[in-house]
């Protein structure tokens, strides 16, 4: 959640305007369910992305598959922190800003993109070199390769 505050106040200099910002995501959005001890959400959200994915990129998801790739582990990380964590600054807030727009399917949908975008890359790695990958790297190359408004273009 101290990524998305840390957003919030990167752009909004008033502490209070971006604490309600942040009230209003957790409590109108109802993000903060992803954050419950459970983590249903969470792994619901995870489970929507991988059913994405294997409709739209099942290589991927079959490369996923055959390396026994946790997918909470890969990509819990997206709906904790929105993208901010491992993703750069010009693009986190771009996300950021279509997150307010559509809520998770914004997430999702550009999760897939990106990785349909990087597919052949993702399929040359083998198990641990895939999440060092997807985590470190991914973003910032598929930004270098493809631009952030390729990138963010969903359907």
């Amino acid at each position: 959640m101290n990524y998305i505050a840390g957003i919030l106040l990167l752009y909004i200099k008033d502490e209070r305007l971006a604490y309600l910002c942040l009230l209003h995501i957790m409590f109108k959005f109802n993000w903060r369910r992803i954050y419950l001890s459970n983590m249903v959400e969470l792994v619901r959200l995870i489970r929507v992305l991988n059913k994405r994915l294997e409709k739209e990129v099942p290589a991927v998801y079959k490369h996923f598959r055959k390396y026994e790739v946790n997918m909470e582990g890969l990509f819990s990380h997206i709906f904790l922190s929105i993208f901010v964590y491992y993703s750069p600054i010009q693009f986190a807030t771009r996300i950021f800003d279509l997150f307010l727009l559509d809520k998770e399917e914004a997430l999702i949908s550009c999760m897939v993109k990106v990785i349909k975008l990087m597919e052949t890359k993702i399929l040359s790695f083998s198990s641990m070199d895939v999440y060092m990958y997807l985590k470190a790297q991914m973003i910032s190359e598929c930004i270098e390769e493809h631009g952030i408004e390729t990138m963010l273009s969903y359907e």
